[in-house]
């Protein structure tokens, strides 16, 4: 494996635990589904994108906020009726926060 790919492969791993650090009281205890480092991301019982982690670290949002549209995008999946919206609208419109200042 060459080196950029491993540098990757670390960084990805440290991020993925700075997000269960402020999200999921420091646990350890996650995995990447498959081993697949950098696809979907399994933390008790969610499982986030490698982007989700990455805009919800970058927004500094609560813990509530990203369970609440971990939420909705399940209510999503089972009602096609629904409005889709991506995490940054989300958070930034229906739920009151101000992100980027």
């Amino acid at each position: 494996m060459n080196k950029a790919l491993k540098d990757w492969q670390k960084a990805t791993n440290k991020l993925a635990q700075e997000f269960c650090n402020k999200y999921f009281d420091g646990t350890t205890d996650w995995r990447w589904t498959g081993d697949e480092i950098g696809d979907n991301f399994e933390v008790g019982d969610y499982f986030f994108n490698l982007s989700r982690i990455a805009e919800a670290l970058e927004i500094n949002c609560s813990y509530e906020l990203l369970i609440q549209f971990y939420d909705y995008e399940m209510e999503c999946c089972y009602d096609k009726a629904l409005p889709k919206y991506n995490f940054k609208t989300w958070v930034k419109h229906f739920a009151g926060f101000a992100y980027g200042k």
